[in-house]
């Protein structure tokens, strides 16, 4: 059996929407804020990927121990790309297709180097309680890594988030028109400020210009679809490009300029979650005239997926 060792957070399939040729254009600041932005064109296997990354290293079975990369998030990337490819074609998708897709944008939230280095940082701070107050060095570094990694799995799969979440209407909005194509990161997710509220949404670009948006409203997505596309592209670009840490993919080089400015580098007044995240007030209480006036336009510009 072929164990693979190199797992991607950004999954090949989501990555390959971005791609020209067989290549997406992917940047990254090795050396931190105050290093150089490098930019370069990859192929999608080649990138948003590290070693090891979900490995239980207390697990003996080689198998066994890749657990969360051979059948956890296999599994939910598989799904994801079945229901995506609807939206492609604006199918009429099942609510497994729905709940799929939620679930997908719920594991994107967590799945990344930075964020799993957070929570093992995390307990790194609480050494001294079960179950790690008897090991050190190598089988303490283990022994975290094991538990972050299943935490990760008990984040992605928590029923408070599946309940929320999965609840949501999917919509994908159509940004062809804008001047710039949407950008992705190793952080895609724009999140309302609450996602218990009733104008709660979560947006992820899953195409250079299609955005989904999971809402419990029409009026929501109606909000953000009656936008000007460059100004909704530019909006979404400039948070998925704030919150990143690891990786940046366009589909060229024509965003440098704007990753060079946000990347890793803290603005004035950005206020980050508790995961990092840069958390957004709902478009509308922004833009209820508009929403009115929502036109016929406007519905074709906006596809539904599920009932």
């Amino acid at each position: 059996m072929n164990i693979p060792r190199d797992h991607h957070y950004l999954p090949q399939f989501y990555l390959e929407r971005w791609a020209n040729d067989g290549r997406v254009f992917r940047y990254v600041r090795p050396q931190g804020p105050d290093g150089a932005l490098h930019g370069k064109w990859k192929a999608p296997k080649a990138i948003a990927y590290e070693r090891d990354l979900y490995h239980l290293p207390d697990v003996s079975d080689p198998a066994e121990s890749q657990h969360l990369e051979l059948k956890f998030f296999q599994k939910i990337d598989d799904q994801a790309a079945v229901a995506l490819r609807k939206l492609d074609h604006s199918h009429h998708g099942s609510a497994e297709d729905r709940v799929a897709l939620s679930r997908f944008m719920v594991s994107l939230l967590h799945r990344s180097p930075s964020r799993l280095s957070a929570i093992r940082s995390e307990l790194a701070e609480r050494i001294d309680d079960a179950p790690f107050r008897d090991l050190t060095g190598e089988e303490l570094e283990r022994g975290i890594k094991a538990t972050a990694n299943r935490l990760l799995e008990m984040l992605v799969k928590s029923a408070d988030a599946q309940s929320v979440v999965s609840k949501f209407k999917t919509y994908k909005i159509d940004v062809s028109k804008s001047s710039r194509a949407l950008l992705t990161s190793d952080r895609p997710i724009t999140l309302s400020a609450q996602l218990v509220a009733s104008d709660a949404f979560m947006i992820m670009p899953y195409a250079p210009d299609w955005l989904v948006i999971l809402t419990h409203l029409e009026a929501i997505a109606h909000a953000f679809a009656s936008q000007d596309a460059t100004t909704l592209v530019t909006g979404i670009n400039q948070a998925v490009v704030e919150q990143s840490v690891d990786v940046v993919i366009a589909t060229d080089e024509r965003a440098t300029a704007m990753v060079d400015r946000l990347f890793l580098r803290p603005q004035p007044n950005r206020v980050l979650d508790s995961i990092g995240l840069i958390r957004r007030r709902s478009p509308y209480t922004d833009l209820r005239p508009r929403v009115r006036e929502f036109s016929r336009h406007d519905k074709r510009k906006m596809r539904y997926l599920g009932s």
